[in-house]
């Protein structure tokens, strides 16, 4: 009998090993594809269409999967395997997938539940994202318990998805409509005075300081009837804009009818408010308008003193009405 080297010997006994392992996953495949067979799972994951099965074997980290999952991420026909490494696909996940599907994977594994599903996204070729729905359980076990094959479907979303966004989109567009003045893009009167309600609740909690201010454009209707609705329209956006730019973060501003504006500023007291208001009053006043048109604006501030709501509101409503008495352009607390 010949003798062979040391060395030699190794590599024929490395190469068997290697040879089983793959033996022993073929096998391990087969069995479940069999049994699948057998009752007739392939009528419910049909390998065509849209829809693909996969096979994750956990002692190698294989995947076995049917072509169709891999065609929308833009791989040719002649380059698609029915073969990938568990790790290259955890690593072709976008960043804010990666924790998610290897802890549900961990928890799914430790808790040995009857099946997971989840959500992910992978890039194609072009770079862009594509979203798939994965869904699976434990179909076979070792003799210690452990789980040998993982057995699931997997399949394109993008179109759910893309509807899901454009719906979402659509959502946001009648959220902000049904709370925003369509002329000039600030609250409108029932989104202010939810505001304003939110302010008061706090104060009763809190006991933070809220103020409200009433403004009003000086002599609108004769803008207006002199000018033409275009252009009050122009004076009332403008004025926006110049209210939105001068205030607080925390304030808010809404279109509270007509010409007049409604402010709820937080956190403020009374004189704190009429410092604010003041130089806004005065911004406007020597803004130049299209036209040069001189625009002025009243108004009155009322610090809130735990009365009804429509009290509160109303005292600040006769300031502005002193305001105007008084002769315009300038503000009273």
């Amino acid at each position: 009998m010949r003798d062979y080297p040391i060395d030699t010997l190794e590599k024929v006994m490395g190469k068997n090993l290697e040879l089983q392992n793959k033996i022993n996953e073929l096998e391990v495949l087969n069995t479940q594809l069999l049994s699948e067979k057998s009752e007739e799972t392939n009528r419910e994951y049909i390998w065509s269409g849209d829809l693909g099965n996969w096979y994750l074997n956990t002692l190698t980290k294989t995947i076995t999967c049917n072509p169709v999952i891999l065609i929308p991420l833009g791989l040719e026909s002649d380059e698609l395997t029915y073969t990938v490494q568990f790790d290259s696909l955890i690593q072709a996940l976008h960043k804010n997938d990666r924790k998610k599907m290897s802890t549900i994977l961990t928890k799914f594994l430790e808790k040995k539940d009857d099946y997971f599903e989840t959500e992910f996204r992978l890039r194609s070729r072009k770079g862009n994202w594509n979203w798939f729905y994965i869904r699976g359980k434990i179909t076979q076990w070792d003799k210690y318990n452990q789980p040998v094959l993982l057995s699931g479907i997997m399949f394109d979303i993008n179109s759910r998805k893309n509807k899901e966004k454009e719906l979402e989109s659509k959502n946001k567009d009648l959220t902000r409509d049904a709370l925003t003045d369509y002329l000039t893009g600030i609250l409108n009167r029932r989104a202010i005075m939810t505001v304003m309600e939110k302010n008061v609740g706090y104060f009763k909690i809190t006991q933070k300081d809220v103020s409200v201010a009433i403004l009003d454009i000086d002599s609108f209707k004769h803008i207006n009837d002199t000018k033409g609705h275009s252009y009050g329209d122009y004076v009332l956006i403008e004025v926006s804009k110049i209210l939105n730019k001068h205030l607080r973060k925390k304030d808010s501003i809404g279109r509270y009818g007509g010409e007049e504006f409604m402010i709820v500023l937080s956190d403020t007291k009374a004189c704190e408010a009429l410092a604010i208001i003041e130089k806004i009053r005065i911004v406007i006043e020597n803004h130049v308008f299209e036209e040069e048109v001189q625009v002025t604006i009243s108004g009155g501030i009322k610090e809130f003193n735990n009365e009804f709501l429509s009290d509160f509101i109303n005292q600040a409503d006769m300031k502005l009405y002193q305001a105007k008495k008084a002769g315009r352009n300038r503000i009273i607390i």
